[in-house]
């Protein structure tokens, strides 16, 4: 992150404003990540996407960097989804052609992971940065499930450096 993009955070955030997220494309493996995640927040009650939807997807691809790391970690896919379920509450599935709308703790998951990618000088947001995004966001299940089994934002953003080196 420049020093004029540090600044430039500081002003916002002593005016009491939240900055804009950097202009960094997502990859291609995250856009699908997120249609994923649309899907399942379409067919599990036709909701906007929470940052449930978005652990959900992460942990159903296998080949993302986030993926990854999580088998690294010995998370186990199966327990994430059992439990984020478990916790969820469901209904019917919404409209074949929902537009995907995200609650602002779901945005506040795609804005962290820009933040992610600026500061790691990326061209891209990749997969980490979108789970290093679940986790800034800080309040919702997935990221108490995450805390539980001991991934944090720290453990990801230390892995991230040892993918750069």
């Amino acid at each position: 992150m420049t020093i004029l993009s540090k600044i430039a955070l500081n002003v916002a955030s002593l005016l009491g404003r939240r900055p804009p997220a950097p202009a960094i494309p997502f990859d291609a493996q995250v856009l699908t990540t997120l249609d994923m995640a649309a899907e399942d927040a379409r067919l599990h009650g036709g909701r906007p996407i929470e940052p449930d939807h978005i652990l959900l997807a992460l942990v159903a691809t296998t080949e993302s960097g986030a993926a990854q790391l999580l088998k690294q970690l010995r998370v186990d896919s199966a327990v994430v989804t059992q439990r984020l379920r478990a916790l969820q509450p469901d209904g019917p599935a919404g409209p074949e052609q929902i537009v995907p709308l995200y609650t602002d703790r779901g945005r506040r998951v795609l804005e962290g992971a820009l933040f992610e990618a600026a500061e790691t000088i990326a061209q891209s947001a990749d997969s980490l940065h979108l789970l290093a995004g679940v986790l800034r966001e800080g309040q919702s299940l997935a990221v108490r499930i995450l805390a539980d089994i001991g991934v944090t934002l720290e453990v990801v953003r230390a892995a991230r450096g040892r993918a750069e080196t």
